[in-house]
């Protein structure tokens, strides 16, 4: 998710991390809604860090 996000808010975002236990939230620039699409090889390694 970028900061900048149209479709979901930030603020969203870091609720639902608060409320799920053990979660990480990684925010990517200038990526859209869709981090996987911009920013294949990172979002795979923030896959491997869980």
């Amino acid at each position: 998710m970028e900061k900048n996000d149209v479709i979901t808010d930030c603020e969203a975002a870091e609720w639902m991390h608060q409320q799920l236990i053990d979660s990480k939230l990684d925010l990517y620039q200038r990526c859209g809604h869709a981090p996987f699409l911009s920013y294949p090889n990172q979002f795979v390694a923030s896959l491997y860090d869980l």
